[in-house]
């Protein structure tokens, strides 16, 4: 009877154990996301993502629409990334 007794203390040990680390896990991470929100916001405030999205619109790179690039070019990444016999939605974007 002994060693079922101490079997059950030593489980209650482990329980109490294991509940207080998921408890401090549980604070660890409130006070990370706390943290991110509020660097997230003080970016927000400094540069709106509006602006920063303008700002990266007007730099110098070309942005081309799928109608505009080559038939050999889709073709090649078709066959290089095999998406539409994985991706059978894929072919609605493609002419």
């Amino acid at each position: 009877m002994k060693t079922r007794a101490s079997s059950q203390h030593v489980l209650k040990i482990l329980l109490w154990i294991f509940a207080a680390l998921l408890a401090l896990a549980l604070i660890a991470v409130s006070v990370l996301c706390f943290k991110g929100y509020k660097m997230y916001s003080e970016a927000v405030a400094e540069r709106p993502v509006a602006a920063l999205q303008d700002n990266i619109r007007s730099r110098c790179y070309v942005y081309v629409t799928c109608d505009e690039l080559p038939q050999i070019y889709k073709d090649a990444v078709i066959a290089a990334e095999g998406a539409l016999p994985k991706y059978p939605a894929a072919a609605a974007y493609m002419p």
